[in-house]
């Protein structure tokens, strides 16, 4: 499969929530013969044992974690909800979740967001989905304020290649950027706090949007 997507110009592979850890590793030995990354959304294949197979990447930061399910069978997925009420009943700031992190960090395994690059972004929507949800959980799991704000955005944009157009906010860059009201890098709930947002130098007022359309589209 590896190779018949690549032969057709993929150039990334992702890995779902029901993967077996041979299939994972089968993929990531064969992407990685032809240069090409693995990155996954997990829940039947833990993120130690997936970084152990050598997955480049681990999208939603913990969210998607099932490594603290005390009852969790090999290759099968107990449930998102499991995994993150696990999570929530260790200490966060404990050996536990700082075990892996630095198990994650010793095989170079990114950690990235839904959305990671912000060149995704539908013009107006106020965050990529679940960055305002990654960024907080992120801290409570032992990263700095300024390191989950980099994991949901420039480690995206690292991974995807695309680090010297998006995922930071630099001269020459895309005008891709939200500004927010208070001070992420010392609170980071303030990610919530979103104001405006400009997608390639364009400024759109979230409240606005959502406003224009409610009782029309999706969840408004």
């Amino acid at each position: 499969m590896v190779n018949f997507w690549a032969d057709a110009g993929a150039t990334s592979f992702k890995a779902y929530m029901h993967i077996t850890r041979a299939e994972l590793g089968a993929a990531i030995e064969e992407a990685h013969k032809r240069g090409l990354k693995v990155t996954g959304h997990l829940c039947s294949v833990t993120y130690r044992e997936a970084a152990t197979l050598g997955i480049d990447d681990l999208e939603h930061g913990f969210f998607a974690s099932t490594d603290f399910v005390s009852d969790k069978k090999p290759d099968e997925c107990p449930g998102q909800g499991a995994g993150q009420a696990a999570l929530g009943a260790v200490d966060a700031n404990g050996e536990t979740v700082r075990s892996l992190i630095a198990e994650l960090v010793r095989r170079h395994v990114a950690l990235t967001s839904t959305l990671t690059i912000f060149e995704t972004l539908v013009p107006g929507r106020a965050l990529p989905p679940g960055l305002d949800v990654l960024e907080p959980q992120l801290v409570e799991s032992g990263f700095s304020p300024m390191e989950a704000i980099r994991i949901g955005t420039l480690n995206g944009a690292t991974f995807l290649g695309r680090a010297d157009r998006v995922g930071s906010i630099a001269l020459g860059k895309q005008a891709d950027l939200v500004v927010v009201s208070g001070d992420p890098s010392t609170r980071i709930g303030d990610v919530r706090n979103v104001q405006l947002v400009f997608k390639q130098g364009v400024g759109y007022d979230p409240a606005k949007l959502i406003e224009s359309v409610k009782g029309k589209v999706g969840l408004f």
